[in-house]
């Protein structure tokens, strides 16, 4: 088995008044249980490395060469896994974010690609099954709206085997 020390994800971030704000909204509105992840719109699975120094290069190359552009995030959706569900909001115009995350998975070919990406705005992970209709529900009511510029991407890293914190930030450097 690998070991969560080496075990990674690239998402966006999202600004400090942003980010506040949904994790007030998570707090206040929404029971989560296990594991827990920064607000972020993934990129990537969660995937191990053994070589660091080439992942961080490599993200690095990659960023220098993707454009910052805006996208706009509303309504309110879920996904179920095995054992829990995602609530999550959905991003208006997806053809940016698809672009971006099919490009650092061609450019960094070792990384994990599903290819059936689905960008959206993580709100909550871990939300039990009984608690999931009520969550949505009270997330939809507030009517969340966000205008984000993405001009960075953040490699998250595994802490203590159940915590994703924020490692390392790659900001995107080419305007439109």
């Amino acid at each position: 088995m690998a070991d969560d020390k080496n075990k990674y994800f690239i998402g966006i971030g999202l600004p400090e008044k942003e980010e506040k704000l949904i994790l007030f909204v998570k707090q206040q509105f929404v029971e989560t249980k296990g594991k827990t992840t920064p607000v972020h719109i993934t990129l990537t699975e969660p995937f191990y490395i053994d070589n660091e120094k080439i992942l961080l290069d490599d993200l690095e190359n990659w960023a220098k060469k993707q454009f910052i552009f805006n996208v706009n995030i509303e309504g309110v959706k879920s996904f179920k896994q095995l054992t829990y569900a995602t609530i999550f909001l959905s991003p208006v115009e997806k053809e940016g974010l698809k672009n971006l995350q099919a490009s650092i998975v061609k450019e960094i070919d070792y990384l994990p690609n599903r290819g059936n990406f689905e960008p959206h705005l993580t709100i909550a992970n871990g939300v039990d099954f009984q608690n999931l209709e009520t969550s949505v529900a009270r997330l939809k009511i507030m009517g969340i709206k966000l205008k984000l510029i993405i001009d960075k991407v953040i490699l998250y890293k595994m802490k203590g085997g159940s915590i994703w914190k924020k490692y390392k930030v790659f900001t995107l450097t080419r305007e439109l």
